[in-house]
């Protein structure tokens, strides 16, 4: 049996999962990235984290962390490793992200 891990999409519904935070739409640290790094934001690399945007693009709030986190995990790593990890380098990105705005973020929706 094959077993799809990465970014499933088809015609009809779009989805993905990622562990960090949210940057919403508007706010300082949504200009801020963007101004950084422009419309094509999710092509960034940024090494063990990256920029997700959602359903919108650009025009809607995006996410930074770990995509698709818990299929990414090493053998070797536990969740807490993963999670301090992805805190670790958002807050060089972001210095003043409280522990209280880390989560697993799920986002699906249809295309029709």
């Amino acid at each position: 049996m094959k077993i799809r891990k990465g970014f499933v999409s088809n015609s009809s519904s779009t989805s993905f999962t990622v562990y960090g935070i949210c940057i919403p739409y508007g706010s300082d640290a949504f200009k801020t990235a963007v101004d950084k790094y422009g419309d094509d934001i999710e092509e960034v690399d940024l090494g063990y984290i990256k920029y997700v945007t959602g359903r919108d693009h650009i025009d809607d709030d995006i996410y930074l962390g770990l995509y698709d986190p818990w299929e990414t995990m090493q053998d070797d790593e536990t969740k807490g490793d993963v999670i301090e990890k992805v805190k670790k380098l958002i807050r060089e990105l972001h210095p003043d992200i409280s522990d209280e705005e880390f989560r697993t973020f799920e986002e699906a929706w249809y295309n029709g």
